[in-house]
């Protein structure tokens, strides 16, 4: 009985073991993703819903512009359509765009959509394409920060855009 005991003891001491090193093999790889993203910064003063909102910055010592634009002001519960260009960086080197709606301080669920590739403009533009839909919050909060992710190989452009959502 000591002998099944021991070993059961042993045994969860080795799952517990198992466990904590897949959480550190995580938070490696989250430590990873974090050293190679470039943030090209805020877009500020800019409504993707009535503009096109652009930010422009070095990426592998090129200069690179973004530029994100709405179908039509974004209004709670209403799906719209997300047009996003990137000029300066070769389409076949992007892997993957994603963008992810959250609130600052509040739990609003995930809302990430992923980009599908529309057109190549030449070697280095590209147009991409993803629908979004804003949750109602329900505290009354309108404000919402989209960020975008561009996965180009290994390295990551992060861009982030605060957006006003109304209720109609």
């Amino acid at each position: 009985m000591k002998r099944i005991i021991s070993l059961l003891v042993l045994s969860a001491g080795l799952i517990i073991i198992l466990l904590t090193i897949g959480d550190l093999g995580d938070i490696l790889d989250e430590t990873q993703k974090q050293k190679n993203t470039t943030d090209f910064g805020v877009i500020k003063n800019c409504d993707p819903g009535n503009a096109i909102c652009s930010i422009r910055s070095q990426f592998e010592q090129k200069s690179v512009k973004i530029s994100i634009s709405f179908d039509q002001p974004i209004v709670v519960l209403k799906p719209f359509k997300i047009n996003l260009q990137v000029e300066g960086i070769s389409p076949q080197r992007i892997q993957q765009a994603i963008i992810d709606f959250t609130m600052v301080d509040m739990d609003m669920g995930i809302n990430n959509q992923f980009f599908k590739m529309l057109s190549v403009n030449g070697e280095q533009n590209s147009r991409w394409l993803a629908s979004g839909n804003l949750a109602v919050c329900v505290s009354g909060r309108s404000d919402w920060l989209a960020t975008i992710t561009i996965q180009v190989k290994d390295k990551n452009i992060k861009i982030l855009i605060p957006i006003i959502a109304h209720r109609h």
